[in-house]
């Protein structure tokens, strides 16, 4: 009975042991041939890199990489054969413009967003296409730069078969090390198998989530709007999907460099993921694109919602002692109103996104027929480019009277445009397009000229009038705005008392301490300060004790 027992448990040990060694030299097998394919993908693009750089870019010219004619691609084909590489010549944009495979010549092919990701980065990019390897190569000509992108493909079984040669040995080597110490390593082998275990759950995670702001990516996103608009079909809720773009945010990346603004996006992710409820998602899906889906909510709702986020992006941060802060526009899309699929619900989000930004909305809605006005909207700032040079942009001078004498105690700037087709346009018509007509700098230095101009006019004439001009958040935060009207006043022979300096509350609000400031400059130069169309938004009254205000229209 023993005897048996031993045998047992001999059997049991044996059995451990073999299917231990199994599984060990299966991971091993795995692991040495992972290295191994990926080191000889490091000297396939090592190679191409070679290759590219000192056998084909000396041959190669820039109109190479835009297109070709057939003698051209004769000898561009001769070039490829003599240094026994197959591959294609790319655009910048994704265009073949030669392959030694003629189908792909002259059009968008499979490896052209592939391309472009070298292109944009400025790297080589390795992938594996079917039986294919391809390496793509971004190419700089002296003085021109980058000019195009070299794509080399090559067989990827033979890379394969190389590559077997070399860690099917170092995998026995290795299975004959575990065999003799596997017992003694079981505890190390266990520890082993669960650190690739987190390592696969890691990898899986960052393949759904934005590596900087740990926020679903696009491909996550996607599945989220399916999930809602499968369960909307069944529950009849209404979801909606926001596609959120940050206003100014190129400025600050620009001028403050990439830490403030990958510091801005982390902490707009952070605040987005605040304002919305459990149930929500809001991923980021491009460099400062966001997008948000609500799987059931009412319309009003929706607006609310938006009206969170927006403000929640625009509270200014603080970053290395310097003050961080952007816009938003928000377009909104409804499943099944705007459509059903991914795809048209995040193109009609954009449509709606595009409209908010050029109209300087905060959120908007998709409706069907908005891209016909919006192309009326492009003509008619087209037209205002040329608004100004033409004298087309006019002053109105709206009286300012007391209620008991009737006495007229100053005028009011109004800016109209002289159209010469749509007649006399207010400002409520044409200011909206001035951000997309580029002439909004141009447009306040004009009124603030003229309303200066016409001040001393009437002046000279014996008519003493107070003259109101409004300025924009932007105008007010314009270090130089203090001399350019001091010049002014000395130029046309104007008190600065003569002049009033309209300040809406929403540019109040915008950015409260450099607005102040310049408030407070102008103040110092002697012109009345007043608070535009008071109540109509959140300032309070206690705010306006740091101000120099000597006005308030309610």
């Amino acid at each position: 009975m023993t005897d048996l027992r031993q045998q047992r448990l001999a059997l049991h040990l044996g059995l451990t042991v073999v299917l231990g060694l199994l599984v060990t030299g299966g991971a091993i097998l795995f692991v040495a041939r992972s290295v191994v394919l990926r080191t000889e993908k490091s000297e396939a693009a090592a190679h191409a890199q070679l290759v590219s750089s000192v056998s084909l870019a000396p041959a190669l010219h820039t109109g190479d990489f835009s297109g070709t004619d057939p003698s051209r691609r004769r000898e561009l084909g001769r070039l490829f054969r003599e240094n026994g590489v197959n591959g294609a010549l790319y655009g910048i944009d994704g265009t073949a413009a030669y392959a030694t495979d003629r189908g792909r010549i002259g059009g968008w092919t499979p490896s052209s967003q592939f391309v472009m990701t070298a292109a944009a980065h400025h790297r080589i990019e390795v992938r594996r296409f079917g039986r294919t390897l391809e390496i793509a190569v971004p190419l700089r000509l002296a003085r021109v730069g980058t000019v195009g992108v070299v794509l080399l493909s090559s067989d990827y079984a033979v890379l394969a078969r190389s590559a077997k040669h070399i860690y099917l040995p170092i995998a026995a080597a290795l299975e004959l090390l575990v065999a003799l110490l596997f017992v003694a390593l079981v505890p190390t082998v266990r520890r082993a198998v669960s650190e690739a275990r987190r390592h696969v759950r890691d990898v899986e995670s960052h393949a759904l989530r934005d590596s900087l702001t740990g926020l679903p990516n696009r491909r996550l996103f996607d599945d989220r709007v399916e999930q809602a608009v499968t369960q909307s079909d069944r529950s009849g809720a209404t979801p909606a999907v926001m596609l959120i773009d940050l206003d100014r945010f190129k400025e600050i990346n620009d001028t403050l460099g990439h830490a403030a603004g990958d510091a801005l996006l982390r902490e707009t992710a952070i605040r987005l993921v605040e304002v919305l409820r459990d149930g929500d998602t809001v991923a980021r899906i491009g460099g400062d694109e966001f997008a948000v889906v609500l799987p059931d909510a009412p319309l009003v709702g929706i607006h609310e919602t938006a009206r969170r986020l927006q403000h929640a992006i625009e509270t200014l941060l603080e970053h290395d002692g310097v003050t961080l802060g952007v816009g938003a526009s928000i377009g909104i899309a409804l499943a099944p109103q705007h459509g059903s699929a991914v795809g048209a619900l995040l193109r009609h989000a954009d449509l709606a996104m595009y409209q908010a930004k050029r109209a300087g909305l905060g959120h908007v809605v998709f409706e069907p027929g908005a891209g016909e006005r919006d192309a009326a909207a492009d003509s008619l700032a087209g037209d205002l480019k040329q608004a100004l040079d033409a004298g087309e942009i006019v002053l109105h001078y709206q009286p300012c009277v007391t209620l008991d004498t009737l006495e007229i105690r100053g005028v009011e700037a109004l800016l109209r445009w002289e159209h010469p087709q749509e007649g006399t346009l207010t400002a409520e018509r044409f200011m909206p397009l001035v951000e997309r007509a580029g002439v909004r700098q141009r447009l306040f230095d004009f009124a603030l000229r003229e309303a200066v101009r016409q001040a001393g006019e009437w002046r000279r004439a014996g008519i003493e009038l107070a003259v109101a001009v409004n300025l924009d958040a932007r105008t007010l935060l314009d270090r130089d705005l203090g001399r350019r009207l001091e010049r002014l006043l000395d130029e046309y022979g104007v008190d600065a008392e003569q002049i009033e300096a309209e300040i809406s509350e929403a540019a109040l609000l915008s950015d409260v301490d450099r607005v102040t400031a310049g408030a407070t400059e102008l103040a110092a130069l002697g012109v009345v300060l007043a608070v535009d169309a008071f109540g109509a938004d959140q300032t309070s009254l206690n705010s306006l004790a740091y101000l120099p205000i000597e006005k308030l229209k309610i």
